[in-house]
Parts: structure tokens; sequence; C-alpha cells
């Protein structure tokens, strides 16, 4: 009698386990069909099954007829990320042999762009999260196209253009901590292979910290961007900036001094040290730099105005003082004085606005120095167009 039972209890088994092979081989009939919700629930129902809930063909299954919903409305996320975390399943399940099919890539029609052969897995996925990303990346909806972004760097982790437009979606979109990592990796490929747009993970990593008021993490990412990008002097100007605002400028004019005297320094790290010594109103040594800066770079207009404005404050100052004299001697000596250092100044304003035609901070006190120096004619042209600059605006 148990021998009996036994046997009867292994028909049960065998046509169990028949059954759910059978729902599974249904399943892939009906995804052939193209009949994708019933391809889905018949490989959901093999999933809960313990004879079949191992097997990775039911993830694919589940994955391609989830993708081939999703193709018609690219902008449905969910049925994205269900399609990912399904093909994800069935690598786990299947390993490298399912792993290498899934990721096979996908050959396309070049006429009508649309898949002419190759794989239907993940490949076949990330060209369309990339096609919609592009979409609202294009439309300014940064948000969302970091999120169909950021499922193209899960895809396809070391696609370092996939990498920078989701940090750069995200930096864009408020979603500022979540463009971290990706610009991380930008610029861990870029230490291997230059990326042309390596300057803008930089940026984005220095302003990140930055607002994170984390002062040591944005002076690195200064540092090296200045040894990437030698000629740019913004981040000279971003190096300022952090220095000021973290109260280290002592700390700073050393750093420049010792990097002056080692010789070979830039005009942007002598401005740099100008501009330093003016914020601890070292007026000497300030334009003893900011000359040096100018010497190097004639057109570095920042550090002519600093050069030049030395001389119009001290000029200025004196005549204030002369305008106060009873002394008629005295005050025609401090005037004459005056004069001289607004003569000094001169050169150093007009190649400013030379440099930068635009800029009204550079002929405001060049009108005043024509009319101290009685130049009516380059006065009066000044102030036209100054006039004209703020019509402008």
């Amino acid at each position: 009698m148990k021998k009996l039972l036994f046997t009867v209890l292994l028909s049960f088994l065998v046509i169990g386990v028949f059954a759910q092979k059978k729902t599974l081989k249904n399943a892939q009939k009906a995804l052939n069909k193209k009949t994708y919700d019933e391809a889905i629930e018949l490989a959901l129902a093999a999933s809960k099954d313990a004879e079949t809930m191992e097997n990775p063909d039911v993830y694919v299954i589940l994955a391609t007829a989830t993708l081939y919903k999703y193709e018609p409305d690219n902008t449905n996320l969910a049925l994205a990320q269900q399609s990912y975390d399904y093909f994800r399943t069935a690598i786990e399940k299947g390993g490298d042999k399912v792993e290498n099919k899934i990721m096979e890539e996908v050959v396309l029609n070049p006429a009508t762009g649309f898949r002419l052969g190759g794989g239907e897995g993940l490949r076949f996925l990330e060209m369309y999260v990339v096609s919609q990303g592009n979409l609202y990346f294009d439309e300014g909806e940064y948000a969302k196209a970091y999120d169909f972004f950021k499922m193209a760097t899960d895809i396809m982790g070391d696609n370092i253009d996939y990498q920078f437009y989701a940090g750069y979606s995200a930096q864009n979109g408020d979603l500022v901590d979540e463009s971290l990592p990706h610009f991380q990796k930008v610029l861990e490929a870029n230490a291997e292979t230059p990326y042309d747009k390596a300057n803008f993970a930089y940026n984005g990593l220095i302003d990140y910290y930055n607002n994170k008021k984390d002062w040591d993490n944005a002076l690195k990412f200064i540092e090296e961007a200045q040894v990437s990008y030698p000629d740019e002097k913004l981040y000279a100007e971003y190096e300022i900036d952090v220095l000021i605002r973290s109260d280290r400028m002592d700390e700073a004019i050393n750093s420049l001094n010792e990097v002056i005297a080692k010789g070979g320094a830039k005009a942007s790290q002598y401005y740099a040290l100008a501009f330093l010594q003016w914020s601890n109103e070292n007026w000497d040594e300030s334009q003893k730099a900011a000359i040096k800066a100018t010497e190097i770079d004639p057109k570095h207009h920042d550090a002519l105005y600093i050069a030049g404005v030395i001389y119009y404050n001290d000029a200025a100052a004196l005549l204030k003082e002369a305008n106060n004299e009873t002394d008629n001697a005295k005050f025609e000596e401090k005037r004459m004085k005056a004069v001289k250092l607004f003569k000094s100044s001169q050169p150093y304003f007009e190649r400013a606005h030379n440099a930068k035609p635009t800029e009204i901070s550079y002929l405001s006190p060049l009108s005043t120095i024509y009319d101290q120096l009685d130049m009516d004619t380059e006065r009066d042209a000044t102030l036209k167009k100054i006039e004209a600059l703020e019509g402008g605006e």
C-alpha cells in the first residue's frame, strides 16, 4: 500500500512540474505572439511556483513583455524601471550566459532608426530611455531627464556620456545631491581618457561643495581643475572666492607667495595675490602683484583695474585733503600730487577699458581722471560712452 501511495504522489509531482513548465512555455508563446499582458500573467504565475521561480527565462519574458508595453509610451518611467528590474533578476538567476544575451547590442535600421535585429534586452531598453532623456533635456525638463539618464547609467555604468548627462540634469533639476556620484565618475573616467565636458563636472562638484560649505573639497576640485584647464581664469576666481568665504586669506597669500618664489607664476596667480592683498588692505603689495600680472597678460582687465584704482584712490584722497586746505600753497602742492597720481592711473584704466569696453566701472574713473587732467574732449567722449551703456541696460 505504501508503495502504491508513493507512486501516486510521484505522479502528481510530475504532473505539477509539467504543468509549470507548460505555463512557462505558454508565456513564451504569448510573448512571441505579442500578447504582452498574457505573457506577463503567465510568467508571473511561473515566478511564484517553486518549480520555475529560479528559471531565468521567467524573468526574461517578464522583462521583455514589459519593455514592449513601455515602448509605445516612452514617458512611463515605472514600466521602464519594472523592465529593468526583471532583466537584473534574470541575470542574477542565470549568470554570465544570460547576462551576455541580455546585454546583446541592438542592430538598428539606418533608414528608420528602429530595431532591425540584435538584442531585445537591456541594450534595447537603453535605447529608449536615452531617447526620452534627450527629449526632456532639450525641453529643459532636467529633473525628468535625470530619471531616464540615471537608468541609462544603471544599464551602462561605464558610459561617460550617460554619467555626465545624469549629473548635469540632476544639478540643473535641483537634485544637487544626486549629481555628485555621476560627476565623480566623469572625473574618474577623465583621469584615464580626457573628456571634453569634464570642466562642467568640475564646476558641478565645486558648486556642490561650496553650497555645503565644505571648503576643503571645493578647493581640492578647484586645484584639480586648474591643472586640467591652466588657461581658464574662472578657477582662479573660484579659488579666491572660496578662500575669502572660508577666512583663509592669509593662508592663500602665503601659498601664492611660495608659488611665485619658485618662478614661472601665471598672470592668474599674480592677480589672485593682488586681490587677496587688496581684501587685506595691503595696498602696496596688492598693486605690485597686479602690475606684475599685467606684465604677463597685458589684457588682464581685472589686474589692470586694481593697479589703476590704487593710484586713483590715493589721488582722490589727496584731492579731498587739498580741498580742505585754506593755505593756497599747501592746496596747490596736494592738488599737483593728486594730478600726478591720476596721471599714473590713466593708462591702466584705458587699457582695462580697451580690454573690456562695456564695463562701466572702468569708464567712470576715467571720466574723473580726464577731468582732473583737463582733457575735456576725452572726458566728454567717455561720459557719452557711459550714457550709451546705461541707456542700453
